[in-house]
Formats: structure tokens, sequence, C-alpha cells
């Protein structure tokens, strides 16, 4: 059984042997603060291997898909933490240079940098 109370620092130990893709798609889950109090959210896509608690992105990119109740900030962020997770955007392939481009995309696309 998931100890709601609990599931942050679980999950914490969990991505402490991962890449930080998992680390990142772990804490952004984590300082976003709904996914893991959502029960449609934690019985499917956290589960307890081996007595570690887990997440399965590729569930969660199913759940989101499904279109669950939430507002439309709360279903990018299960999202964009299901894509860094599972590692679709294969970032961890990228050298420095094009790891910052890609960082410099995501801030203009979110407003907070501009060209000029």
């Amino acid at each position: 059984m998931i100890d709601l109370d609990n599931l942050p620092a679980e999950l914490r130990a969990w991505t402490k042997n991962h890449d930080n893709r998992v680390r990142a798609a772990v804490e952004l889950l984590i300082e976003q603060d709904h996914w893991l109090w959502d029960e449609g959210f934690t019985s499917r896509c956290v589960a307890i291997h081996g007595g570690i608690t887990c997440l399965n992105f590729a569930e969660m990119k199913r759940y989101h898909d499904e279109g669950p109740p939430c507002s439309e900030g709360q279903a990018a962020i299960l999202l964009v933490a299901a894509d860094l997770g599972s590692g679709r955007w294969k970032l961890d392939t990228l050298d420095g240079r094009n790891r910052q481009r890609v960082a410099d995309a995501v801030a203009r696309a979110m407003g907070l940098m501009t060209d000029g």
C-alpha cells in the first residue's frame, strides 16, 4: 500500500540510483504538489517493487492522454514529467552546447527569456 505522506521521500530514495532526467521528473511532481495526492494517478502510476516505491512513466503518459480531471497546468506538468522520466526527449544524448540550446528554447517558449 502506498503511504501518501511519505511518497515524496520514498520517490526521492528511488531516484538516488537514477540519472538526472528521472530525478528531475520526480522533483517536478513533488514541487507541483498535485499528482502525488491524486488517487487516480497514484493507483495507476505509482508502484512498489521489492519494497521500493517508483513511478511508471509510460503509464503516466497513458493516464495523461486519457484526460484525467485536472487543470491545463496540472496536465502540462504531468506530461512534462512523463516525458522527462521516460527519456523521450533523449536529453542525455546531447552535448553541453546542445543541452544549453534546449534549455534556452524551453525558457523562450515559457516567456522566461527573450531574444535581443
